[in-house]
């Protein structure tokens, strides 16, 4: 008795001119073996662990519980730091997965602290961050693996008074552990990178303020 080829359901279709008793019982048989096959596949398939949206957490923050930092050199000597006192930033990520994290931030740039009282004007005026046409500064990206040493790169993109370019920051697991105060979990992250103002159009007072603008995110979760 010659068979011909599986059908693409699965079927055993017998060639003309062959009696059909026995061809019954075979395909018959078949059948149940392919639909046992099948069940054990499928249990197997849905054993097998599966990263789904729903083991992600969305976490929101402010500066109640972050800081966003930023730090220039001036005449290569020493430094200064200031920082944002207005934005919003969610952090999505599975636990269990930080090299996949997702962020997203959106800086108010006239909402600025620093030291230095005329360091807030300047840096709201059109000459940096122009805040009276561009009240808004944004950053999206999304992490892309974890490093041997426990870091995430994070790569996304800036936008600055309306010039949008790749960005990239590093991350990492500060601490995890108990707040006796608060009664809860809770997670530390910072983040830093390193920003080129001119390639914002920001070229003002570069014989005073270094071109290249340290950038430090640090935040606490309640996990």
């Amino acid at each position: 008795m010659k068979l011909s080829s599986l059908s693409s359901a699965g079927r055993i279709a017998l060639q003309p001119g062959l009696a059909t008793g026995a061809g019954s019982t075979m395909s018959c048989r078949m059948h149940g073996w392919i639909g046992r096959r099948g069940a054990m596949l499928g249990a197997a398939a849905a054993a097998v662990p599966r990263r789904t949206m729903a083991q992600d957490r969305t976490w929101r923050f402010g500066p109640e519980t972050g800081r966003i930092s930023f730090t220039a050199q001036h005449f290569g000597l020493f430094s200064s730091t200031g920082r944002f006192e207005r934005f919003r930033a969610a952090v999505t990520l599975d636990p269990g997965n930080l090299g996949d994290a997702r962020v997203e931030a959106v800086v108010e740039t006239a909402a600025i602290s620093h030291p230095w009282p005329a360091a807030g004007p300047l840096l709201r005026s059109a000459a940096f961050f122009d805040s009276e046409r561009f009240p808004e500064a944004r950053f999206a990206g999304r992490a892309s693996g974890v490093s041997d040493r426990g870091a995430f790169p994070v790569e996304g993109t800036l936008s600055v008074r309306g010039i949008e370019t790749p960005f990239a920051m590093r991350a990492r697991l500060v601490t995890r552990g108990r707040d006796q105060a608060a009664g809860r979990d809770v997670a530390d992250f910072e983040a830093e990178g390193e920003l080129d103002r001119t390639r914002f159009g920001m070229v003002a007072e570069r014989d005073v303020i270094s071109d290249v603008i340290a950038l430090a995110v640090r935040v606490r979760l309640q996990v």
